[in-house]
């Protein structure tokens, strides 16, 4: 395994952070508000401010948006492997990129110095914060490539389900999430479906942005990565897609996590970040009237934006 601080300039090895110290709490840590947005403790507003206004991405980089248990684990894996699977060292490297880092919300702002100087040719940054909380301008100035995961509700709230109950800090993060959604940068009252609405505009349109449908990449998984990999500028042959679709899948990849070495394979697996990756198991949780209220808010906040969710 490379030893992601030691490829670190020495200077900034200290402000790298590992997983395992990220989700700490105190009796003392409650839901912060900023602008109106609620955060966890982890998931700090100063350093989403400092993000903002001092985070410079490079051009062409990658960022993977995101409404937490909508796919982000599996999308930023099969990005990894597009960008880094085939150099031995990078692939090794970048193993170890996990959230302290990797999201633009979690952790101090020194975590940045970490992502700057990570010796690899081409970043990629992951954020469930909403749209309005990340400076799209700058992005767009730097042609960065915005890929947006898309789950249908049903699925995602299940899967949230079961993420909460299988984190190792489920008392501690109930407090602070009663009830979907966890607060990670959204306003009070909204939900999953207010995140896809802010992100929307920004991704319509935009030759820099491609949307990710969950469902449709367990169906037709080479086609879509292979539309991920041309998306991202990347050449691959077909036997190069064929890998990182097998690589990648569910099974692989929670078969994986329970034997890795890597900080961000074992974080993986300790959080059960990844799950059975089926569609419709909604239906042995959701009564009719459940399923009926999910269809009446798509229909009332989605209507007009082309969004057909896929269900089974």
């Amino acid at each position: 395994m490379a030893n992601l601080k030691q490829e670190l300039p020495e200077w900034c090895q200290k402000d790298f952070v590992h997983f395992q110290d990220t989700f700490t709490y105190s009796p003392e840590d409650k839901v912060l508000e900023w602008n109106d947005h609620l955060f966890i403790p982890q998931f700090h507003p100063d350093t989403v401010s400092f993000a903002f206004d001092h985070h410079e991405p490079r051009e062409n980089e990658v960022m993977v948006a995101s409404c937490a248990k909508t796919g982000t684990t599996w999308t930023r894996e099969i990005i990894r492997q597009i960008l880094y699977g085939r150099d031995e060292k990078h692939d090794k490297l970048t193993k170890d990129i996990t959230l302290p880092h990797l999201y633009l919300e979690t952790c101090t702002p020194s975590k940045f110095n970490v992502m700057h100087n990570i010796p690899i040719p081409r970043r990629y940054f992951v954020t469930h914060l909403p749209a309005e909380l990340v400076n799209l301008e700058k992005y767009k100035e730097r042609n960065i490539k915005i890929v947006y995961t898309l789950r249908n509700p049903k699925d995602r709230l299940v899967s949230y389900f079961y993420f909460l109950k299988g984190f190792p800090w489920q008392g501690e993060l109930a407090k602070f999430s009663p009830e979907d959604p966890l607060p990670l940068g959204i306003r009070k009252g909204e939900s999953y479906l207010d995140h896809i609405l802010s992100w929307l505009p920004h991704i319509k349109n935009n030759k820099n942005a491609i949307l990710i449908v969950y469902e449709e990449m367990i169906k037709n998984p080479f086609e879509k990565t292979k539309e991920l990999s041309e998306f991202l500028e990347v050449k691959l042959s077909d036997d190069e897609i064929y890998e990182i679709v097998k690589k990648c899948s569910i099974d692989n990849m929670r078969k994986s996590d329970m034997v890795s070495k890597s900080e961000d394979g074992m974080s993986r697996h300790a959080i059960k970040q990844c799950l059975t990756g089926t569609i419709g198991k909604w239906k042995i949780y959701f009564s009719a009237e459940q399923s009926a209220e999910i269809n009446r808010q798509v229909e009332e906040k989605l209507k007009g934006t082309g969004i057909e969710f896929i269900y089974e």
